[in-house]
């Protein structure tokens, strides 16, 4: 600490050798600072040939906690890295393949999860091996999905079922296709909400998940590209962008009508899509006899 004496003759070497210090300790700070500057804009370059760039608002959250930790604990921050790094490149190669037309959200959050918990290493053989045995099960993997919207447009609203439904868990009820399906008006309780004179419809995460699986689960049995599909949240957010008051509004493959408590109204417009959907869920629960088409 400074006092009278600091300007004494005999505390002006340790003052010299205190002052000299700070400004090594200034200079080796920049020194190492612009070190790691470099070698970030280097990684970035990688990362974003990789295909994993640092676009979106999870992945710069990430890197501030994996930086911050890095002040305090190299070994931990070098595990964080690499783990999340690991994650977003096979999120990548599965969106690259398209494979998230097969996976409804609760598959992918599995997939990824699995991923995690393994520790596959990301290298050419495991990313081809991978690859070739979700192809091998694509067919197997879509039923799932449609059977994960079944259960979660059921669980929305138990009037959305025709059918003994049981407990819902696939385990009472649900016996044969005939005897349960998805009516072909579907009610959402807490489909968007309205709030000082306006709809928004990302108030309910679930329900925002279950009408983008559900738009991508119809294109696929549609046989079109869920990218230039007019979603059930698309058409919802134009339709709220422009107008207050309760009203109706059209996606690709249903009449939505909303209302100021929430609940949203989605009518199949073709039948030959919700019989499509009611029968793909059945297989995915193998209630369809091997001779019924």
């Amino acid at each position: 600490p400074i006092n009278d004496d600091i300007g004494s003759p005999e505390a002006l070497p340790a003052l010299r050798d205190r002052l000299g210090n700070m400004e090594h300790y200034y200079s080796q700070a920049l020194t190492e600072m612009f070190k790691a500057f470099g070698h970030i804009r280097k990684a970035s370059l990688f990362m974003d040939a990789l295909g994993t760039g640092l676009r979106g608002h999870r992945e710069h959250e990430d890197m501030g906690v994996i930086l911050k930790m890095a002040q305090g604990n190299v070994t931990s921050a070098r595990a964080e890295f690499a783990k999340a790094l690991r994650r977003a490149a096979w999120t990548h190669v599965f969106e690259q393949c398209e494979f998230t037309k097969w996976l409804d959200s609760k598959q992918s959050e599995e997939l990824m999860r699995d991923v995690e918990r393994t520790t596959i290493a990301f290298t050419a053989e495991n990313i081809k091996g991978t690859l070739e045995n979700i192809f091998l099960q694509r067919q197997k993997l879509f039923e799932q999905s449609v059977w994960n919207v079944f259960q979660a447009l059921t669980r929305h609203f138990k009037g959305n079922a025709t059918g003994d439904i049981g407990t819902g868990d696939g385990r009472s009820g649900w016996k044969t296709n005939d005897s349960f399906k998805v009516n072909t008006r579907l009610v959402f309780p807490y489909g968007c909400r309205y709030s000082y004179g306006s709809f928004d419809i990302y108030s309910n995460r679930e329900a925002g998940a279950v009408y983008m699986d559900l738009d991508r689960i119809l294109a696929v049995l549609d046989r079109s590209k869920f990218e230039e599909t007019l979603t059930v949240c698309q058409a919802l957010q134009h339709r709220f962008q422009s107008c207050r008051v309760p009203g109706t509004c059209h996606s690709t493959y249903f009449e939505i009508r909303y209302f100021k408590k929430g609940t949203v109204h989605l009518k199949w417009k073709r039948l030959d899509l919700w019989e499509a959907f009611n029968v793909a869920a059945a297989a995915g629960r193998k209630w369809i006899g091997e001779n019924t088409q």
